[in-house]
């Protein structure tokens, strides 16, 4: 549950760098061009901003993920190769986090390794809403 507040927290400080970008470009339109160099670099960080608070949000969910993951394998409340696949997916994910940590691409363009998680978080949905948890673990 922590980590789900983090991600959550991260989130919305990525969509108030964004709609910060908003109000700056309003000013923009009415700056002169000579002026226009300090509200460019306002801008541009407001969008690391953004990349970054995606980058902990990413993170965060991949960490939370991970833990409740390995909870369930040990568990047996769902299969195992259900929760094995999430670990597996938490894994890719924390793999993309550091890729868009240690490269200039932002996290958001590793998309490939975000696709097992995706998938598997649907399927562990649906697996929980036909099957439910084991009865006896």
């Amino acid at each position: 549950m922590v980590f789900r507040t983090i991600e959550a927290v991260f989130y919305t400080a990525a969509v108030e760098g964004l709609l910060s970008i908003s109000t700056l470009s309003q000013q923009l339109a009415t700056a002169p061009v000579t002026n226009r160099g300090p509200i460019h670099a306002i801008a541009d960080s407001f969008l690391g901003v953004r990349d970054h608070s995606s980058l902990v949000a990413v993170f965060a969910f991949s960490v939370g993920a991970l833990m409740y993951y390995v909870v369930f394998f040990r568990s047996r409340l769902v299969p195992r190769w259900l929760s094995g696949w999430g670990i597996a997916g938490a894994i890719l994910m924390m793999t993309a986090c550091l890729l868009g940590l240690f490269s200039d691409k932002p996290v958001t363009g590793y998309t490939l390794l975000f696709l097992p998680i995706a998938v598997q978080e649907m399927v562990l949905a649906i697996w929980l809403l036909v099957k439910d948890f084991s009865p006896s673990p």
